[in-house]
């Protein structure tokens, strides 16, 4: 038998705490997700998305009620669900700064990750720091 043979299998959460992750959703007006993402990555977001979106409502009640364009940014993050309240904490003032600040956020539980390397990675819990800090080995 080989050394690697010999070791009985432990599963990854025996050895190492898990951390429950969300999926958390940010609509912003055009322009504005990048000060959001810098705010979520410094309080531990991993992984996160950026897409164009657009207001449900017409032009003109856009025009009438001044809230001016319909053009958006959603953004999807991966986050730690002990983070949610100081991220919640950091969007409510962020929105209550003007009316152009304003926003929509809301998340939603994952039930469950596949594959160690995949949680790790969007937990940014890899042990290897070369890869974390270059994106590769040497």
């Amino acid at each position: 038998m080989t050394e690697k043979q010999d070791k009985k299998f432990v599963p990854y959460e025996h050895d190492h705490p898990l951390k429950k992750m969300k999926l958390f959703f940010v609509i912003v007006n055009d322009g504005q997700a990048d000060s959001v993402i810098a705010r979520l990555h410094e309080l531990g977001c991993a992984c996160s998305v950026v897409t164009n979106a657009q207001g449900t409502a017409k032009q003109e009640s856009y025009e009438l009620l001044g809230f001016g364009n319909p053009k958006k940014q959603m953004i999807i993050a991966l986050i730690n669900e002990q983070s949610i309240d100081e991220i919640i904490g950091y969007l409510e003032s962020r929105f209550h700064v003007s009316n152009a600040a304003k926003g929509v956020a809301f998340s939603l539980k994952i039930s469950s990750i596949i594959g160690v390397s995949i949680y790790k990675f969007l937990t940014d819990t890899r042990e290897n720091k070369e890869i974390k800090k270059h994106g590769k080995t040497k």
